[in-house]
């Protein structure tokens, strides 16, 4: 924990903390209800897919700011391809 913080700091530093938990379980469950992954798919997609959730469990974006630019970098990419 950051030390010398005001209570309303430390507030927020705890809500950053049990939101990026709220985070990392609900993506947990999600993978645990995933019955299969195919592989094969898409190697581009998976590529984007994984370059953004690094960037949001680094602390680099917001969960909706990555889902933004999976969403964005997605739809160029496959634009693309036709």
């Amino acid at each position: 924990m950051p030390p010398d913080l005001s209570e309303e700091e430390l507030g927020f530093w705890k809500a950053d903390i049990e939101e990026t938990n709220k985070a990392y379980d609900e993506l947990l469950a999600m993978i645990a209800r995933a019955d299969h992954f195919e592989g094969g798919g898409d190697r581009t997609l998976y590529e984007i897919v994984t370059e953004e959730a690094a960037r949001f469990f680094d602390g680099a974006c917001t969960e909706e700011e990555a889902a933004q630019a999976i969403d964005r970098r997605a739809e160029l990419y496959l634009m693309e391809q036709r």
